[in-house]
């Protein structure tokens, strides 16, 4: 065969693969934080040997680690139609299995109609909750959530086996909406994934993770979710979102998009309590309803959990184009490139890491000398905050929001002068969510960020400079000369467990390389 032909098919391979790596569904291209698991395996093995223990990435807490506690029963609490902007609400004891309706309790009537299969009402220890098999399902109507309005989801569910997908499962207007349950890979012995939410037009918020097994699966799981907003269990999950979600035409269970035909993502469900509200509730009001529901259906309360809250990820120059070397005012781009980015614990969370995270990514297949950028690593254009949390901070709620003066993204000034001023400093109290703001015309950008109100104990406070996670291969020196995008990127300030930062400096270390700083400090006790 023509070796110019041979080549060409090999180019086209390689571009196939390389996309095939990078999207996601076919739909749209995947939000930076969805790498494989070699990646992830890879980016683990790259820490320096030098980066103390405790300062490595986590992916997560052990079960045995996460603190779970009874809602005490004078925990304060509303019932659902004590809450202003109630439009639907279902329980067990509102199903008529013979007429086939889900009647609303709320004074809207707004009864789910639209059943499929034979759902029926099961009682266990005086609680009545719904059940369906992968051909059963629910379509609540559109007077209970629909395309266009804000709303407040919040339900408790829980899987019937392993082989369990999605339950809550948007239906209409090419939404892709899934809220807390999602299917595991085929093969794996593990069940169905039940902290996770997807959006179309912002990815994952939230997740996925949390599988079902043998232990836990007979568990029910309490989800808020909002547009931009997903809790599991008492813990917010969701970071900072681009805010260009799409809603779904009607909610359903086990008959959506997805699960409609019993499709591989149907699940065998069962289902306590939905509630449906035209706002979206505060957080305050969100505690309490979640109260409500951990009381009735004795759900423990998980608080202090690690977490990691995905944030949306932006495109550099486009995808497979990522910023070059910069200095001065010829950096002005890369800088105005971050505006609305940033990272968010919730409210009642508090940030344990944070790192800027450009999206390489080593392929280590036949065609690997083929790879675009250095040490064959490729990436795709995207970039993120990568931020991981101490969730369920219910004394966190209320902090201080404080904002850094504005810099000028044009001036000829070296850019890492200019980034010193977004120092962020909660001083007692730690860092909870940041975000860049610029001006109209993005000549000038400044930092707002957010101090959670949860104290923390003075004498255990340290301070810590970034490791260099996976910094061999696409961070060796740190140069300012390689500009901001480079210069930052994989700067991991990483507490460790149980602590947060209360502090975030930008400074240089001997050699005069760009150096991340920060305060660590331990949560006081419960």
């Amino acid at each position: 065969m023509n070796p110019a032909i041979v080549g060409g098919v090999i180019v086209v391979v390689i571009l196939l693969v390389v996309f095939y790596m990078l999207s996601s569904g076919g739909e749209e291209i995947a939000p930076a934080v969805d790498l494989d698991e070699e990646t992830k395996a890879e980016m683990e093995e790259n820490v320096d040997e030098g980066l103390p223990e405790e300062q490595k990435k986590e992916e997560g807490q052990e079960e045995s680690e996460i603190v779970k506690k009874e809602v005490p029963k004078d925990a304060p609490e509303f019932k659902p139609n004590e809450v202003e902007g109630l439009v639907a609400w279902y329980d067990g004891s509102s199903y008529d299995e013979k007429a086939g309706v889900w009647k609303d309790k709320s004074a809207k009537k707004n009864d789910a109609t639209e059943i499929r299969g034979e759902p029926e009402v099961i009682e266990e220890n005086g609680v009545k909750y719904v059940i369906g098999g992968k051909s059963a399902g629910i379509r609540f109507p559109q007077g209970a959530m629909t395309t266009g309005k804000k709303f407040t989801m919040i339900g408790v569910a829980r899987y019937q086996d392993l082989e369990g997908g999605r339950i809550f499962d948007g239906y209409g207007g090419g939404a892709n909406w899934l809220s807390g349950f999602h299917w595991n890979h085929p093969g794996s012995e593990l069940g169905g994934r039940r902290n996770g939410a997807h959006r179309s037009g912002t990815g994952w918020i939230a997740g996925p993770g949390h599988y079902a097994t043998n232990e836990n699966v007979d568990d029910w799981i309490l989800s808020v979710d909002q547009k931009h907003l997903y809790r599991f269990n008492g813990v917010t999950y969701s970071g900072l979102t681009n805010n260009t979600a799409k809603t779904p035409t009607q909610m359903s269970i086990n008959h959506g998009d997805y699960t409609k035909n019993g499709d591989r993502e149907a699940s065998s469900w069962a289902c306590a309590e939905v509630m449906f509200f035209e706002n979206e509730l505060d957080l305050p009001t969100i505690h309490k309803l979640e109260n409500y529901l951990f009381k009735k259906y004795k759900i423990l309360k998980q608080t202090r959990v690690y977490t990691w809250n995905r944030n949306y990820y932006r495109r550099e120059k486009g995808w497979l184009q990522p910023f070059g070397s910069c200095s001065g005012a010829d950096c002005a781009e890369q800088l105005q490139n971050f505006e609305n980015m940033g990272g968010s614990c919730g409210d009642d969370g508090a940030v344990s890491s944070i790192n800027m995270n450009r999206h390489w990514g080593h392929w280590k297949h036949k065609w690997r000398n083929h790879q675009f950028g250095p040490n064959g690593l490729i990436s795709n254009g995207n970039w993120y905050y990568d931020v991981n949390c101490l969730g369920g901070l219910e004394n966190g709620i209320g902090g201080e929001e404080k904002k850094t003066d504005y810099i000028s993204t044009t001036s000829s000034e070296p850019w890492q002068e200019k980034w010193k001023t977004f120092d962020m400093n909660c001083r007692n109290n730690p860092i909870s969510a940041y975000k860049f703001e610029a001006s109209n015309d993005k000549s000038r950008m400044r930092l707002n960020y957010k101090c959670s109100n949860a104290p923390v104990i003075d004498e255990s406070c340290r301070d810590i400079k970034a490791g260099r996670w996976r910094g061999r291969n696409a961070n060796p020196d740190r140069n300012p000369a390689d500009g901001p995008f480079s210069s930052l990127d994989y700067q991991h300030l990483h507490c460790g467990s149980g602590q947060v930062l209360t502090k975030v400096e930008y400074g240089e270390d001997d050699a005069g390389n760009v150096e991340l700083k920060g305060r660590c400090c331990t949560l006081e006790d419960l």
